[in-house]
């Protein structure tokens, strides 16, 4: 890990932070990293294509006392509601990861992946949550013929899953300039690793 990303990670020491999707590859390995870190985390998965063995380790392990695992839908209001009470931070992984299924079902990839944004950002202004960070995608470029890409190219879904993270990072903006929440975007391109 960069220097840089070892200051802001030990910066989260004592904080409590919400990570959904926790059960999933990018979420397990970002609970991981905050409890490291020293933070308390809630972790919240409903579990639908996360596994909670991902969580088993640390829920079992020394900093147990630090993790809480709830298991339900980031788009469910009451759910989010009760998830953010006393959260610092919010790490939002949760959604629907496949491209191939967005085209099956693209009102269950808006559901997971854009209405958990909303509810997660609405409850998480109006608790007090200080920083938003949503993990969205390169898909939302689409196949721009430029091999590679910068944060101000056009964007150009070309599936319900790309659609469904652009819609969130605008509503990312929204919040960040109307209601009291930082928000912060990370476009993903290829993600591997163990686990």
């Amino acid at each position: 890990m960069s220097s840089s990303l070892e200051s802001a990670v030990a910066q989260l020491a004592g904080t409590r932070c919400l990570v959904t999707g926790a059960a999933g590859f990018i979420g397990s390995q970002m609970v991981e990293r905050l409890l490291d870190a020293g933070a308390n985390v809630v972790a919240l998965d409903n579990l639908s294509t996360g596994f909670k063995h991902n969580l088993t380790p640390f829920l079992e392990g020394p900093h147990q006392d630090r993790l809480t695992f709830v298991k339900g839908d980031a788009a469910d209001r009451a759910c989010v509601q009760q998830s953010v009470e006393g959260v610092d931070h919010i790490f939002h992984f949760a959604a629907m990861a496949s491209v191939p299924r967005s085209m099956r079902e693209p009102g269950l990839c808006h559901d997971w992946t854009t209405t958990s944004t909303v509810e997660l950002l609405a409850a998480g202004s109006a608790a007090g949550v200080k920083r938003f960070v949503l993990s969205s995608t390169s898909a939302v470029y689409g196949n721009s013929p430029y091999v590679a890409k910068r944060e101000d190219d056009m964007p150009a879904p070309l599936s319900p899953y790309a659609a469904a993270k652009l819609s969130s990072e605008n509503y990312c903006q929204v919040f960040q300039r109307e209601f009291p929440i930082e928000t912060v975007v990370l476009r993903y391109f290829n993600v591997f690793g163990p686990r």
